[in-house]
């Protein structure tokens, strides 16, 4: 009975955010169609037509009185409420009429199913590194027309998704060339979270058995247990930067508007402030503030930050601490295990203070010429499979040049 009436009560509560965000205008055709206005970063990297493009939400914040209302009476008869949304979304698609959907948000389900129904070129361009236990996104014969990756080792990870891979990298990293210089900065890149969920029962399901004798249900994972790397490397690096007289600043995750900003603030706080004043938060505007702020500085430490992964893809010196959580899961310690050789070096793991007092030395006073052979013949060579460099997206810009011409 508990259950039914929760049900119910969620179902009152969409039908409000429903009606308070009816629009009545009709939208007018347009010939690109970008699918989730979380995906508008596309619109500036891509330099896509603003006025030939419609932006389409996908996440219950804007409904069109006409479509919902024209959906809402044939899902009525035909007893398909639980359909509502995706029916409402469909007629709006076919309304608009577009030549291509494209999106940044690729692991939406919904989305590699437009297929069925649409005729448009679909096209993904991928936001963040997939691992094998993402599959479940990828199920009911998934389909898009092109799929921009990061590296060639995503084609394996979705390999059960029907698609042209086209390996590109990341369009936020190519947006960039930074470059890492001598001086007294060292950066560690959040990604602090407020979720209480760290990890889904479905990637436990997933996960390798050697991993599993650690967890059985994701309620094991709490804060404390996640997030044990950071609460034993910032102390150290903190103490770090005390003695040897070196300048922390950190990244944060949240945009400095969001609520979690404050959050993240004194989580930092609370465990840095003790050991040195030599630090502060940086203030990250918007995306691209995180990718400027990596820029001119000497070394950069993380845990298995995505962020840090693009930036060794760049050149720069970073030094990851694989998390505890994670040990035995190669999908999520990749670093590790394409460098199996290079511990104490591009990384660390359950170190004392001395072992990563001179790890972190090593890579804070390693010669650029050396540092650049080990790029060129060791790290690239590697990196490249989980992803690649283009700078200014010349690729995908010349790719939809080209769909968008014909």
């Amino acid at each position: 009975m508990l259950k039914l009436i929760l049900k119910f009560n969620l179902i009152l509560k969409k039908i409000f955010k429903t009606l308070t965000n009816l629009t009545l205008t009709i939208p007018d055709k347009k010939e690109i169609l970008i699918f989730d206005s979380y995906s508008d970063i596309l619109l500036d990297i891509l330099n896509l037509n603003k006025k030939k493009s419609f932006l389409l939400d996908v996440r219950n914040n804007n409904f069109y009185f006409y479509f919902f209302l024209k959906v809402l009476l044939k899902s009525l008869f035909k007893l398909k409420l639980n359909e509502l949304y995706r029916l409402y979304l469909l007629e709006v698609i076919k309304h608009i009429n577009p030549k291509i959907i494209v999106t940044f948000i690729d692991n939406n389900p919904f989305f590699f199913q437009l297929y069925k129904s649409i005729k448009a070129i679909t096209i993904c361009v991928q936001n963040a590194p997939r691992f094998s236990t993402d599959q479940k996104i990828f199920q009911r014969k998934p389909k898009s027309d092109f799929f921009f990756c990061f590296g060639d080792n995503q084609k394996k990870n979705l390999n059960n998704l029907k698609t042209n891979f086209h390996t590109i990298g990341s369009i936020k990293n190519n947006q960039f060339k930074l470059k890492t210089i001598k001086n007294n900065k060292i950066v560690f890149l959040s990604q602090l979270s407020t979720a209480n969920n760290f990890i889904s029962d479905n990637d436990i399901k997933n996960a390798p058995k050697k991993w599993l004798s650690k967890f059985r249900n994701s309620y094991n994972a709490n804060f404390e247990t996640f997030y044990s790397t950071e609460l034993r490397i910032l102390p150290l690096l903190a103490l770090f930067c005390e003695e040897n007289n070196y300048i922390l600043q950190i990244i944060p995750r949240a945009t400095a508007t969001s609520p979690h900003a404050s959050f993240e603030y004194n989580f930092f706080n609370n465990i840095i402030g003790k050991i040195t004043k030599n630090y502060s938060i940086l203030k990250k505007i918007n995306w691209k503030s995180s990718y400027l702020h990596l820029n001119r500085k000497n070394t950069i430490v993380c845990i298995e930050s995505t962020l840090g992964i693009e930036a060794l893809r760049q050149g720069l010196k970073v030094l990851f601490c694989n998390r505890d959580f994670y040990v035995g899961w190669e999908d999520q310690n990749p670093i590790q295990f394409l460098f199996k050789n290079y511990e104490n070096i591009l990384w660390t793991q359950k170190e004392t203070k001395e072992k990563f007092f001179n790890t972190l030395k090593y890579m804070i006073n390693i010669e650029t010429t050396k540092w650049n052979k080990l790029l060129e013949k060791k790290i690239f060579p590697e990196i490249n499979k989980i992803i690649s460099y283009d700078y200014k997206n010349k690729k995908i810009k010349k790719f939809f040049k080209h769909v968008l011409s014909n």
